[in-house]
């Protein structure tokens, strides 16, 4: 979701040089960018750590529910600034609840903890990257790019203490969880939103005390551009709203619903085979999100193109579902093959990074009717949407494959 507010803000380059009210004092021009990139990191944190714990895939379901709603209020109600370190300390509030509630609830309160705590996280995480990327875009110097690191950086940053907890705590589990990677895992989200949260206080302006009138003239002279109907909207930038719900879509489906979750029913894999594979997803996902942005160098040039030859590449992306689909429903040692495995996970989550980014970089380069700068940010705010749809409906789709019989039957256990 980061490329999305990225894209925006170049959309809007011009008005974020009017502001005039946006520049830095030098003691915060290092600790401004580190701030962002928390804040980037600490949304993050919460759902990669439900993700390497290998929680239920209905809570995450849960959680897509809650952005989506977000996504979706984000389209009708501007937040004020100061619901971002309130979103941020709702999170770590969340964090701490899963402690308390693993350790010492029933199963049963437990699993309705998680339902209710999945859709609020969604709902806050959404809610502090809105209001994160409207403050970060309108800066001298455009923040939105830390923060779309610090969103990349989330899941690397987990993976590895994840990996390193799998040869350091306990194995005991409870509720099918390990207890101490639970503790250990929250607990560092915790510290990273408490961290964030002093750093919005003293380095974002949360309660800025003077309007924009420059802002508000902007506003004004947009006003009066020729708009066009929602429908003209619609067929002018369909090609960037499909690409980015199919790619969100698929990716969601399979992982890890299929890879690694199905997989793991079939052969048996062990927990660290389980964390090393969640672990491609996100690190190759991470670093996919940045050759299109370094085209101006020519190995990367190549990593940019049209909407036409992506939406191609989406639909050619749908051979990783036999794909995934055998590594489950075989048991040759080809398909059990931890190498080919991290292969086939490696290859989902790069072609995810990707295709995430390339079209906000090139939609508004492709608009033929479209020219109101207030009609591009509705194409904007609708792929947005589209990408949480796309993450939505992939994971509901996810519960189809439980209709066919990949899962190898446990036929030889006595």
């Amino acid at each position: 979701m980061s490329e999305i507010k990225e894209s925006s803000s170049g959309i809007l380059g011009s008005s974020n040089n009017t502001n005039k009210g946006s520049s830095q004092r030098p003691s915060t021009s290092i600790a401004l960018p580190i701030t962002y990139a928390l804040i980037g990191v600490s949304c993050l944190n919460v759902w990669n750590t439900a993700l390497g714990l290998n929680i239920k895939i209905t809570y995450n379901i849960f959680q897509m529910a809650g952005l989506l709603g977000s996504s979706v209020l984000s389209l009708f109600v501007n937040y004020p600034r100061a619901l971002l370190p309130t979103s941020l300390g709702v999170l770590s509030l969340l964090c701490a609840g899963f402690q308390i509630a693993h350790q010492t609830f029933s199963e049963t309160a437990f699993d309705a903890y998680c339902l209710a705590a999945f859709i609020t996280i969604g709902l806050m995480a959404g809610i502090a990257q809105s209001i994160a990327f409207a403050i970060g875009t309108t800066k001298e110097s455009n923040m939105s790019g830390y923060l779309s690191a610090g969103i990349g950086m989330s899941g690397v940053l987990i993976f590895c203490i994840n990996l390193m907890l799998d040869y350091i705590v306990s194995d005991a589990k409870q509720y099918e969880i390990n207890k101490a990677k639970l503790l250990w895992l929250f607990g560092i989200s915790e510290v990273f939103l408490v961290i964030t949260i002093i750093c919005c206080l003293v380095y974002i302006d949360i309660f800025p005390k003077n309007s924009n009138n420059d802002s508000a003239d902007i506003e004004k002279a947009e006003e009066k551009e020729d708009r066009l109907p929602l429908i003209e909207i619609l067929k002018d930038g369909y090609k960037a709203i499909l690409a980015i719900f199919l790619v969100n879509w698929l990716s969601l489906q399979l992982f890890p619903g299929i890879g690694h979750k199905k997989w793991q029913e079939s052969h048996g894999m062990s927990d660290n085979h389980v964390t090393i594979i969640v672990g491609m997803f996100q690190v190759f996902d991470f670093i996919s999100r940045y050759p299109p942005n370094l085209t101006h160098i020519r190995m990367f040039k190549y990593f940019t193109f049209s909407l036409n030859t992506l939406l191609l590449g989406n639909f050619l992306r749908l051979l990783f579902i036999p794909w995934f689909v055998l590594n489950a429903a075989v048991s040759s040692p080809f398909f059990t093959n931890i190498v080919q495995q991290c292969i086939c996970i490696a290859a989902l989550g790069f072609t995810n990074g990707w295709f995430n980014t390339v079209p906000f970089m090139v939609f508004v380069k492709e608009l033929k009717k479209v020219k109101s700068q207030k009609d591009i940010e509705v194409i904007s705010r609708i792929m947005v949407l589209a990408l949480f749809c796309g993450l939505f409906f992939g994971m509901l789709t996810t519960c189809l494959y439980d209709y066919f019989p990949i899962v190898i039957a446990k036929s030889v256990t006595k």
